[in-house]
């Protein structure tokens, strides 16, 4: 079904269609540095922790940081230099992302309460 709109609105459609090709690049972008960061772990952490902080500026996803415990247990477990300086950048771009135009429609009150809920779970998954 095609929806028509007048040429005066064409203009803001076009910027809507620019903005959400950014937005699915962003995504993909964000995705394959979280994805090359858990498969470095282990190996090059150094790297690894290059990528996923890389990653962690575009979003920071709760799911994935479980999916990558669950993954890199073992290293993780063996290692709390790794764990630590996992969880400060995780905790820091987990804060950051909250003071992000998006988050601004949320109530303060709420928006508090999910960074404070995102930052216990980080801490309880790397602490």
């Amino acid at each position: 079904m095609i929806v028509p709109f007048s040429h005066k609105e064409l203009p803001y459609h076009k910027e809507q269609q620019r903005e959400m090709r950014i937005a699915a690049q962003n995504e993909l972008n964000r995705r394959e540095l979280f994805n090359h960061g858990i498969a470095l772990l282990g190996k090059d952490n150094e790297e690894a922790i290059a990528k996923l902080s890389e990653s962690a500026r575009y979003d920071l996803y709760i799911p994935e940081v479980e999916r990558l415990v669950e993954e890199k247990g073992d290293i993780l477990r063996n290692d709390k230099s790794l764990r630590e300086r996992l969880l400060k950048q995780f905790v820091q771009a987990y804060s950051d992302k909250f003071g992000w135009r998006r988050y601004e429609r949320l109530r303060e009150l709420m928006r508090i309460a999910r960074e404070e809920e995102g930052i216990r779970r980080l801490r309880e998954l790397l602490g």
